[in-house]
């Protein structure tokens, strides 16, 4: 077991880190719980700096749009950040399709927390003014409300949907069309991205790239020593 001595060792910028988490309470939390701890931590801690970095005088530049797009048995929204530089209205800008994170497994449904759009909403108004580029914000629906894979098939939806909407959005995909998202969001884009490019609808407008944050795509038994 010696060998493996240096897991049980914490990473320096992760102890830096760690007294201002939120502690885990003792025993089981439900799932309305967990949600509900999460969205404060979020709207008490992370938002108000994100904001205040989004809202600075050279990130004003920005117009916020939210579109219903129609699902299977419903409709889920979607906020884009489009650009909005000064003497240059007609412009276009290449997209990022965004899918927030905020899940775990838990049995076989593939639970999320209720960040949804608010969990990235200031960074990627940050993204959008200093890459220029379009942000497509996917309010994909939760489980254990909607079981998996309905959260990969509201994204597919989405992606599809911005690809049609090229001029509403001020898009040229020729300038880059990418797909991304943290943890359980870079799980979709990666299925996405395999699923697109067997999809005649993507084969005049391919994607051109992926962000994957944290993604959980690979068995540790896989990875090389090397």
């Amino acid at each position: 077991m010696s060998q493996y001595s240096h897991l049980s060792e914490v990473d320096p910028e992760l102890a830096a880190v760690l007294p201002f988490l939120p502690l885990e309470p003792e025993g089981f939390l439900t799932i309305d719980e967990r949600r509900a701890g999460l969205d404060a931590h979020i709207k008490n801690s992370i938002a108000p700096s994100l904001h205040r970095l989004s809202h600075s005088s050279h990130r004003t530049q920005y117009d916020v749009q939210e579109h219903q797009v129609p699902v299977d048995g419903g409709e889920i929204t979607v906020r884009c950040v489009v650009p909005t530089p000064t003497g240059d209205e007609g412009k276009s800008f290449p997209v990022l399709v965004w899918f927030h994170g905020g899940g775990s497994p838990l049995r076989y449904n593939y639970v999320r927390l209720n960040v949804r759009l608010e969990m990235d909403d200031s960074i990627l108004k940050i993204i959008s003014v200093d890459a220029q580029l379009v942000t497509v914000n996917v309010d994909y629906r939760l489980a254990p409300e909607h079981k998996f894979p309905t959260s990969t098939h509201d994204s597919y939806a989405a992606v599809k949907w911005a690809a049609e909407h090229t001029s509403l959005l001020h898009v040229d995909l020729s300038k880059g069309f990418v797909v991304g998202g943290p943890s359980s969001g870079a799980n979709i884009a990666t299925v996405i991205a395999h699923k697109a490019a067997n999809d005649d609808c993507f084969a005049t407008r391919k994607l051109t790239g992926q962000i994957l944050g944290m993604p959980h795509v690979t068995n540790a038994l896989d990875v090389p020593e090397e």
